[in-house]
């Protein structure tokens, strides 16, 4: 079959899509790792044995309301989290207040 007539193919085929896989890919750099990374990465499908495996590797993580553990990708990447901060103007440390100010 030619290349063209492929592309028709897909073209005029019905397909179905799992839309939960789809929002998957959708965002390839997502701020955190999935569920299905998260269990890919420990070896462990439930989450308190993914909670005792990143506790014993020391990766940095949080637990959400429901109890499952949440990942940064910058923490499994190794790339430095993007901190916005203001600089501080230098102290000239302590100096009483004028009275009648």
């Amino acid at each position: 079959m030619t290349t063209q007539g492929l592309i028709d193919r897909m073209m005029t085929t019905p397909t179905t899509v799992n839309t939960k896989s789809l929002r998957e890919y959708e965002m390839p750099d997502r701020l955190f790792l999935t569920g299905q990374e998260i269990k890919e990465l420990s070896g462990f499908s439930w989450k308190s044995k993914q909670i005792a495996w990143l506790k014993a590797t020391a990766i940095p993580f949080r637990i959400n309301a429901t109890g499952h553990p949440v990942i940064t990708r910058t923490a499994i990447q190794g790339r430095p989290a993007t901190v916005h901060t203001t600089e501080a103007a230098p102290s000239r440390g302590w100096s009483p207040r004028a009275i009648g100010a």
